[in-house]
């Protein structure tokens, strides 16, 4: 036998390489566009320490081989901690596989096997979203295809050069995390089905393994004591480990279970369909038997294995651990493919092969796009949490956190000066401390942002901060939320009597300041309620600030009441908190608040809107951008002092009606003079112009900042009847020419 696998022919070098390349591009696209999550921010963390530092942590506090922290460490001193750099390395490792997969199959006997593996490597939604990750699992999955490749040729032809790679791969696998030792078990298991073909391989392959495990051994008994711990995974049984490895390693983990339960049967199909075509055909390791045991071994002991350990010590499955399994995955389904194609050339099987292969990559090439573009499928957002807190915090603002870790993630994005409370994550407090330190900080801060982690102390803030404070908005940030809140210190001076019946619920007073509230900041209330009868429904209330032509500047459905109006007493009095927050783009002046109550279930309001007060509204001392406020980005008209930078107009407007636009002015200087602006209508047969005021527009100019935007609606009357079939609508300022701000179509005549 000779110590060399088959050469690589003059057909399969470019079509590698394209995979190689078609990988690198699939990876580094968006590599930076998600957030890093609270397991990437450990890997920040960790790689901005001194090598004797990290040592230390590794020791004491994380429960990991250090192979992959140790590279970081130096892999960020020489191309730096941006979340681009810091996930290089991982799609380095990730695209890396790819050719090793192709070596992996050939070696097994078949390169158009190994070239499919390569293929369905590449495309692979999971390996993606793994080397977009600043983790050690790439490293895992492309050290594992190194040993398994070694692991074959060695048993095919032997010599140093295979042991050689066999080591190197596997020293590197079980260095990186624990669950590189299935590896070995994975090799172990094949050797012991095949004890007839490969006894003589026994001795050599143990004397490897005290080689190879005589460091890890080192590690974990000197400089380790943290994998000694607890361990925080939940018990997953042996079936559902099974489901959720097919799931992960065809479609990936944040797929939603119903659609995946849709798409991952045709990845299972094949893999069945290799198992049975890895029998009709002699292998390099061996006869279809020996193949299937391997493969069997490959991909299923796995599981077995972590299943087994978790009903003896701790729980220690999870799919990404357990992402070497994949690519024997993949190399069942590439046999699959293969095997039907080349299934005694009939037409039919060939057709079968290339729909299935076709259907195989749309279902991975729909899962990419999601990865890409869909919040669903997103990382939690700490960059975004960190970036709208930024945007909008003000001057006596705090920022309270839970979940241990998430510290550093927000201080790696957040900027913003303001002081990061994040006393609810090591050690928890109990309930009562909870509240105890929750209530020091509201009383050193006017509002509170508040970024829960989905720790079980979460509800207790929560529920704290709706007695106590007043809820104004919550959001998810991609799958990361967040919620503001103003707190108790508000005075609330002027108290309304309302004294209305919604329902059985009757809404008695509201409390509220009696001083304006800037733009950009809250308007807390204070309303009491009491049942006047048994309320059959869980009502819930939607605050409204309108300006004197009805038009809606601030609305907010959050939060519900803290206790359900079905469950209230009879004239047992009820205080509702909540708070209005204010769009920075409000133009100031006065403005009512109104609010609607409507039936929880199927959102029909009870009565008419009431009119609680009206409120001054003052120019915002903030300045967000236009895509932090949403303003659509479709306009740039220079009006002299102020930039139309975007507007809302309708589809259609009638002929005889109307026509509204919500108009967004920034200023590009302080205090702009009150502009003269002119509206001009055509429909193409005549002509109207409209003459406004800036201020009328977007309020008072005296406290407009430079590069603030403020939002303005106009009502433009339209005279008599339009003859056209389009409305045009032009804008200028001065002597400037008209310029067209929207073209709508006209309704009936």
């Amino acid at each position: 036998m000779t110590n060399d696998e088959p050469r690589t022919t003059n057909y399969q070098l470019p079509i590698i390489l394209a995979l190689t390349l078609a990988a690198f591009a699939l990876r580094v696209y968006r590599l930076d566009f998600q957030s890093l999550w609270i397991d990437e921010g450990l890997t920040l963390r960790y790689a901005q320490l001194s090598f004797p530092d990290l040592l230390a942590t590794l020791r004491s506090v994380r429960a990991v081989p250090p192979l992959y922290h140790v590279l970081t460490v130096y892999w960020v001193q020489w191309a730096g901690d941006s979340d681009f750099a810091l996930r290089f390395l991982s799609l380095v490792f990730s695209v890396l596989a790819v050719p090793l997969i192709f070596r992996l199959g050939r070696s097994l006997g078949s390169e158009a096997v190994g070239m499919v593996a390569a293929f369905l490597l590449a495309v692979s939604p999971y390996q993606i979203w793994h080397a977009q990750d600043a983790r050690n699992y790439s490293l895992l999955t492309a050290a594992s295809l190194m040993s398994m490749w070694g692991f074959v040729n060695v048993l095919r032809v032997g010599g140093w050069r295979w042991w050689l790679i066999y080591l190197l791969g596997t020293e590197v696998a079980i260095l990186t995390h624990y669950h590189g030792l299935l590896v070995i078990g994975v090799q172990g298991l094949f050797l012991l089905f095949t004890w007839r073909d490969n006894f003589r391989h026994y001795l050599r392959w143990g004397a490897a393994l005290i080689a190879l495990l005589t460091p890890l051994a080192v590690w974990m008994l000197v400089g380790s004591r943290a994998w000694q711990g607890g361990h925080w995974l939940p018990q997953v049984g042996l079936l559902e480990s099974y489901l959720r490895g097919a799931i992960a390693y065809s479609v990936g983990e944040m797929v939603p279970r119903p659609a995946a339960i849709w798409l991952m049967p045709a990845f299972a199909v094949a893999y069945g369909l290799g198992l049975l075509m890895a029998v009709r055909r002699r292998w390099a390791i061996g006869g279809g038997g020996t193949m299937v045991a391997f493969l069997a071994a490959y991909t299923l002991a796995p599981n077995f294995a972590a299943w087994l350990v978790s009903q003896w010590l701790a729980p220690v499955y999870l799919e990404r651990y357990l992402i070497m399994v994949q690519t024997g995955y993949l190399l069942a389904v590439a046999i699959g493919l293969v095997g039907l194609w080349q299934w005694q050339s009939r037409p039919f099987a060939r057709v079968s092969a290339t729909i299935l292969l076709v259907g195989l990559t749309v279902i991975s090439a729909w899962v990419i796009i999601h990865h890409y573009t869909d919040p669903l499928y997103a990382k939690p957002d700490w960059r975004g949490v960190a970036q709208t807190i930024e945007t909008f915090q003000l001057p006596d603002d705090g920022v309270v956190m839970t979940g241990t870790g998430g510290e550093f993630l927000f201080d790696h994005y957040y900027h913003g000066g303001l002081t990061v409370r994040h006393d609810f994550n090591t050690p928890a407090p109990s309930a009562p401390e909870a509240e105890k330190i929750i209530a020091q900080i509201a009383a050193e801060n006017d509002r509170l942002w508040f970024t829960p982690y989905g720790e079980p102390l979460d509800p207790t803030l929560e529920n704290w901060l709706a007695q106590n404070a007043f809820p104004a908005w919550q959001k998810w940030v991609g799958r990361k939320n967040l919620l503001l809140y103003r707190t108790g210190n508000a005075v609330l001076a002027r108290l309304e009597t309302i004294g209305i019946n919604f329902g059985g619920a009757v809404l008695d007073t509201v409390s509220l300041p009696d001083v304006p509230v800037a733009a950009g900041d809250i308007l807390p209330l204070e309303s009491v309620w009491h049942a006047d009868s048994p309320v059959s429904a869980d009502v819930k209330i939607s605050l409204r600030l309108m300006n004197a032509t009805g038009d809606i500047f601030a609305q907010s459905d959050f939060p519900p009441f803290a206790v359900p109006p079905s469950t209230w007493m009879p004239s047992e009095p009820q205080t509702d908190r909540r708070g209005l927050w204010i769009p920075a783009d409000t133009p100031p002046g006065l403005y009512d608040v109104r609010q609607v109550v409507y039936d929880g279930a199927n959102g029909q309001p009870l009565g008419d809107a009431v009119l609680i007060s009206a409120v001054e509204i003052s120019a915002a001392t903030i300045a967000p951008s236009a895509a932090a406020l949403d303003v659509p980005q479709n306009g740039n008209l220079p009006l002299g002092a102020v930039t139309l930078v975007g507007h809302i107009a309708p589809q259609t407007v009638s002929a005889s009606g109307e026509v509204w636009l919500w108009l967004y002015f920034r200023a590009e200087e302080s205090a702009p003079p009150d502009t003269p602006l002119v509206f001009t209508l055509t429909d193409g047969s005549r002509t109207e112009t409209i003459p406004l005021a800036l201020a009328g527009i977007a309020g008072d100019p005296t406290g407009w900042q430079a590069g603030q935007i403020r939002r303005g609606v106009v009502h433009l009357p339209a005279g008599s009847d339009f003859s056209g079939d389009l409305l045009t609508v032009q804008l200028s300022a001065g002597n400037a020419a008209p310029q067209t701000v929207v073209v709508v179509e006209i309704g009936e005549k």
